[in-house]
């Protein structure tokens, strides 16, 4: 679970920039910290229901452009037959996420 207690630890200096407030920004990476170009993120809120889905760039990072509302959001993470984490995050506010999500 990520939430502003522990945020620090996750994040992502690559993302430093970005500033839209409510928004989960992401770099994946594989377990040597290379990033994955092409993998498919998908949040879901919740109720399970994707709210957002995207695919990383060639530095493997996301910028999210859906603002979030304060809540419990499920990150997931596929690409090619790499196993990620499924990450639980809480928003508690109008904070922007910068996340690194490593394969494990």
């Amino acid at each position: 679970v990520i939430s502003s207690s522990n945020v620090n630890q996750y994040a992502s200096q690559d993302l430093a920039g970005l500033n839209l407030t409510g928004t989960i920004n992401l770099q994946v990476v594989d377990k040597a910290g290379a990033p994955l170009p092409g993998a498919i993120t998908t949040i879901k809120d919740q109720e399970g229901r994707v709210i957002a889905a995207y695919r990383t760039n060639e530095k493997g990072l996301v910028f999210s452009d859906k603002k979030l509302n304060t809540g419990t959001y499920y990150v997931n993470i596929k690409a090619d037959e790499r196993s990620f984490p499924m990450v639980q995050i809480i928003l508690e506010g109008t904070e922007t996420l910068r996340l690194k999500i490593t394969e494990i």
